[in-house]
C-alpha cells in the first residue's frame, strides 16, 4: 500500500509556503469563481484574471505495482463539506463522470497525470490551464460565510472484484485556508497580490469576519493532514464499522419528512385554539396522540408534533452531552462525517424511544408519516442536493458549541427590571393574523415555543443576552447590542445557530435599541434565493406597574427585488439599507401578544 504522500511543486524555488492562508478569487461570466495566485505565485505574479500555476502530489509505495490500479484526483473542499477518508469506498461513476475537463469546468474532481516515476516514489500533478476553479457554491448564511477550505489529493485503487467502486488508500490535505471575493477585499491585498506579497495582515478583517475566534485558530493552527491505509489492513467485524451510507440517507429522509410535514401544516389562527395547542405543548405528553387509529395526515402531524416534543424533552441532556463531548472534533475533518452518523443515531434512538412510550410502532409511525409525505404538493418539498441539509446544520451547530466552550461569562451589576427568570402566562396570548389565508406553520409555533416559553435574561452594558430554559445545544447566550446598528447575533435562545439555512430562509443580522424602559428588536429573515425577500421580526417589550414582562411581536413581509451577486457578503448594513430603499414597509402578517411572569431572580 501508500506508505507516504505530500504535495510538492515541481521546479520551484520559491522561499515562500506552498499554501497561503488567504486566497482572492475571480468572477467569471458564466458564475464560476476560480482561486488568484493558487497555491502560490510562481516564479512572479502573472497579471491577469488569475495567477495559478500546477500543483502535485508525490505518492510513496511498497510496491510500484499497486499503482497500476489507483487513480490519483484532487478535490477543494469546504469546511462544512462531507469528506472521504481512509477505507471509504466511492462509487466510480461519481468520481469518473465528475471530472474536470473543458466541457466541465467546474466538475468536483480534479484530475491528474503521472509526470514522474523514480523507484518507488511517482509524481502526479494537476495543471488547470483554465484556473483553479474551487466549485463555489452560492449562499447567504453566515456559516457559509465563515467557512473555510482545503485543497485535498486522494489516491483510489480500482478493486478487479469489484470494479463499480473506488477505496480510498491515501489522502493529504493542504492547510486550511479562507477565500475572499476580489472586488469586496480591501486595498491592501489587492495591491499585496500584484507584488506577490504575504496578505496574513489586511484590513479584511471586517467585510469577511476574519476575527471570527475559530476562524482565526482554523488559519493559524492548520497543518498538512495525512492519513494513509496500514500495510496490513486489520479485519473489522460488522459491529466495528460504520453504518453503511444507506442508513444514513434513511435517517435523513426520516428527519426532512418530519420537518416537511411540520413547515407545511399550518396552526389554528383562533386564540382559544392556539392556547389549547400551547397548553399540549406545555405539558410534555398530548392528548391528540392517536396510537390505535389507522394513519391519516392529520395524525402524521400530530405524530411529528409529540416525538419533536418528547426528544427536546426526554433527549435533551444526551444531545448536550453529545455536541459537548464532540466539539473539539470539528476541527478535524474526517472525523465529523463519523461524528454526525453518531448524532444521527442518536436522534433516531431518541425517536424510537418516544415511539416506544406512546406505543406506537416503528412500521406504522413510517406509514403514517410517508402516506402524509406524498400527499403533499411536490412543489412545496424542498429538492434533493448533493450536500445534505441535515449534515450542513449539524456542522454549523457544531461550531456554536465549540465557540462557546471559550465564552466568558457576562460582567457587570443586573439591576435592570428586565433581568430575571421569565415564564410565559399562556392565557394571557393573543394573536391576530392579518393574512388569514396564510398562517403560521407548526413548525414556526415549536420553534418559537423552544425559544420563548421561558428563558432567563439580563442586560449588561446595553446587551441583551437571552438563553431559554428549552435549549437544546450547549451554545453561548443569545447576545444583542442595543445600539440601534445593524449586527450578527450568532445563536438564537434554545441554542439553535443563526448560520444554517431553516425552511428556505437565512438568519443573523438584526437591529436592537434600548430606552431606559422598552427594549426593541428587529430580526431580519432573508428569503435563500433571489428575489431577496425578507421577513422582519420585531419584538417590543417592557415591564408593566404590575412587574409584568409584556412582548409584542410584529411579523412583517417585505417584498423585494434585490437581485445582486455577491449577497452574502454584504454586511448587515448594505443589506438593511438595500431593503429600506426597495421596500421600506412590510405588509403586517402576524402579531401575538403576551405575558411573562417572573420566577425568580438568575444568580
Amino acid at each position: 500500500m501508500v506508505s507516504g504522500i505530500a504535495f510538492t511543486k515541481r521546479d520551484c524555488a520559491c522561499p515562500t509556503p506552498l499554501f497561503n492562508k488567504k486566497y482572492l478569487r475571480s468572477h467569471r461570466t458564466n458564475g464560476s469563481k476560480v482561486l488568484r495566485c493558487f497555491p502560490h505565485c510562481c516564479p512572479t505574479h502573472v497579471e491577469g484574471t488569475y495567477c495559478g500555476s500546477p500543483l502535485a502530489v508525490v505518492v510513496n509505495v511498497s510496491s510500484p505495482g499497486i499503482l497500476s490500479q489507483c487513480s490519483v484526483d484532487f478535490r477543494i473542499e469546504s469546511s462544512n463539506d462531507a469528506t472521504l477518508a481512509c477505507g471509504d469506498t466511492i462509487e466510480c461513476d461519481r468520481v469518473v463522470e465528475n471530472r474536470r475537463m473543458s466541457s466541465n469546468p467546474s466538475a468536483e474532481w480534479l484530475p491528474t497525470t503521472q509526470v514522474a516515476t523514480e523507484g518507488n516514489t511517482t509524481t502526479y500533478e494537476c495543471n488547470p490551464v483554465d484556473g483553479w476553479n474551487y466549485g463555489w457554491k452560492g449562499g447567504s448564511s453566515i456559516h457559509q460565510r465563515l467557512s473555510w477550505h482545503r485543497i485535498k489529493a486522494y489516491v483510489f485503487l480500482s478493486d478487479p472484484d469489484c470494479p463499480e467502486n473506488l477505496k480510498v488508500i491515501a489522502t493529504v490535505a493542504s492547510p486550511p485556508f479562507f477565500v475572499m471575493s476580489y472586488r469586496r477585499s480591501c486595498k491592501a491585498c489587492q495591491t499585496n497580490e500584484a507584488m506577490g506579497t504575504s496578505r496574513d495582515n489586511c484590513d479584511c478583517a471586517g467585510v469577511f469576519r476574519l476575527n471570527d475566534g475559530l476562524l482565526q485558530q482554523v488559519l493559524s493552527t492548520g497543518t498538512v493532514q495525512v492519513d494513509m491505509l496500514p500495510m496490513e489492513e486489520p479485519e473489522t467485524s460488522p459491529t466495528s464499522k460504520h453504518p453503511v451510507p444507506t442508513v444514513v440517507a434513511e435517517q435523513e429522509h426520516v428527519l426532512r419528512m418530519m420537518f416537511a410535514i411540520l413547515h407545511h401544516s399550518h396552526i389554528p389562527t383562533s386564540e382559544p385554539a392556539l392556547r389549547d395547542l400551547l397548553r399540549c405543548f406545555d405539558s410534555k405528553t398530548s392528548t391528540f396522540f392517536l396510537p390505535k387509529a389507522h394513519p391519516t395526515s392529520s395524525n402524521a402531524l400530530m405524530l411529528c408534533v409529540n416525538i419533536t416534543l418528547a426528544v427536546l424533552v426526554h433527549g435533551r441532556q444526551d444531545i448536550l452531552d453529545f455536541m459537548a463531548t464532540h466539539a473539539s472534533d470539528l476541527l478535524h475533518q474526517d472525523r465529523l462525517w463519523q461524528r454526525y452518523e453518531l448524532w444521527l443515531q442518536l436522534v433516531n434512538a431518541k425517536t424510537n424511544a418516544a415511539l416506544i412510550n406512546h406505543n406506537m410502532s416503528w412500521q406504522l409511525f413510517m406509514q403514517s408519516l410517508i402516506a402524509s409525505y406524498n400527499a403533499m404538493d411536490s412543489t412545496t418539498v424542498a429538492s434533493s442536493s448533493t450536500t445534505s441539509p441535515v449534515f450542513e446544520f449539524f456542522v454549523a451547530q457544531l461550531r456554536e458549541v465549540y465557540m462557546a466552550r471559550t465564552i466568558a461569562p457576562p460582567l457587570g451589576t443586573r439591576a435592570s427590571p428586565f433581568d430575571g427568570s421569565w415564564e410565559l402566562d399562556i392565557e394571557s396570548i393573543r394573536l391576530h393574523v392579518f393574512v388569514p389565508s396564510s398562517p403560521p406553520t407548526f413548525l414556526s409555533l415549536l420553534r418559537w415555543f423552544t425559544i420563548g416559553r421561558s428563558f432567563d435574561q439580563c442586560v449588561v452594558h446595553r446587551t441583551l443576552r437571552v438563553m431559554s430554559s428549552l435549549a437544546v445545544f450547549p451554545t453561548e447566550h443569545s447576545q444583542f447590542v442595543l445600539d440601534q446598528a445593524p449586527r450578527v447575533f450568532r445563536v438564537f435562545p434554545n441554542g439553535e445557530t443563526s448560520m444554517s439555512n431553516c425552511a428556505g430562509l437565512t438568519y443573523g443580522d438584526y437591529m436592537g435599541s434600548f430606552d431606559g424602559s422598552a427594549i426593541r428588536l428587529d430580526v431580519f429573515c432573508w428569503s435563500a434565493t433571489s428575489p431577496r425577500s425578507c421577513y422582519v421580526v420585531r419584538l417590543q417589550s417592557h415591564v408593566d406597574s404590575s412587574n409584568l414582562l409584556v412582548c409584542t411581536v410584529d411579523v412583517a413581509f417585505h417584498a423585494s427585488h434585490i437581485v445582486a451577486e455577491s449577497f452574502d457578503e454584504w454586511t448587515p448594513t448594505d443589506r438593511i439599507a438595500e431593503l429600506q430603499r426597495y421596500c421600506p414597509v412590510g405588509a403586517p402578517w402576524v402579531r401575538v401578544v403576551g405575558t411573562y411572569r417572573s420566577r425568580c431572580k438568575p444568580t
